[in-house]
């Protein structure tokens, strides 16, 4: 585990599940809008509803991105990993945690596979 006070660490854990809480009901919306939005409607609004339909599954990928994320980190709380990076084994900047909570990478390391992705 990264050096941080178990009071930083808690707090950490605690911003997680808010931000998973909050991800998760915005997710169940998402999710009721895009099935009620796929129901057949008149052919004047087809379009604007595809659009619409269309931005919130984005929006909804998106969140489900998020919320694999911060289970990911949860999970490494749980097993004693948080705060260590998964490509080089060393631990991740506490300021990069505190900015990032869900971060799995050291900087170093996330810029390295930012840059091989391009």
């Amino acid at each position: 585990m990264s050096r941080m006070t178990r009071a930083a660490l808690d707090d950490l854990r605690e911003q997680l599940l808010t931000r998973e809480h909050l991800l998760q009901a915005e997710v169940a919306e998402q999710g009721a809008f895009v099935a009620v939005s796929a129901e057949p409607g008149d052919d004047v609004d087809a379009a604007s509803s595809v659009l619409r339909q269309d931005e919130a599954l984005s929006c909804l990928r998106r969140e489900c991105e998020e919320l694999q994320a911060i289970e990911g980190a949860l999970a490494r709380m749980n097993a004693g990993q948080y705060g260590i990076c998964t490509d080089c084994n060393k631990d991740i900047a506490v300021r990069r945690l505190e900015a990032l909570p869900m971060a799995e990478r050291c900087l170093s390391c996330q810029e390295k596979r930012e840059r091989r992705g391009r």
